[in-house]
């Protein structure tokens, strides 16, 4: 086994080094990256959640309405079938309005999600290739000593 020069040594020393100083701030990187997104998830969730407490009061408060309007002790008329006939459309709009906004959000959050894995993928290969880098530098120099 022949003995590896100093200077040689020193550079493989330095490129490892700098290796490992790149593969720690990708690591950190990767991690900020797996922080935001479940930050963003959870304002995600948050968005839905306010969505579907509001549809459910709407909801709760269209079918009180609904049973008063529908009790016996209500008084009948034109102005009780006018009433009756825009709580039906306002429910109708309502529900409309909430599928069409749960329907972006949802949309919203398959982008977030779509996003975040492509540059999880990215960094995660960023991160392969550096420890290639670093394995490969490691056999030279197991080669040359």
């Amino acid at each position: 086994m022949a003995k590896i020069d100093k200077n040689k040594q020193k550079e493989i020393d330095a490129k490892a080094a700098a290796l490992q100083a790149e593969l720690l701030k990708e690591d950190n990187a990767l991690l900020d990256m797996e922080r935001q997104h479940k930050k963003d998830q959870a304002a995600m969730d948050e968005r839905i959640n306010d969505l579907e407490e509001r549809h459910f009061k709407l909801r709760t408060l269209y079918e009180e309405f609904g049973g008063l309007a529908y009790s016996p002790s209500y008084p009948d008329g034109e102005g009780v079938q006018e009433f009756r006939r825009l709580l039906e459309e306002y429910a109708g709009v309502t529900d409309h309005e909430f599928l069409y906004r749960r329907q972006i959000l949802g949309d919203e959050e398959a982008d977030l999600i779509e996003t975040y894995q492509k540059e999880h993928r990215k960094q995660e290969d960023k991160i392969e290739s550096l420890y290639a880098q670093k394995n490969a530098l490691y056999r030279e120099e197991e080669e040359e000593s």
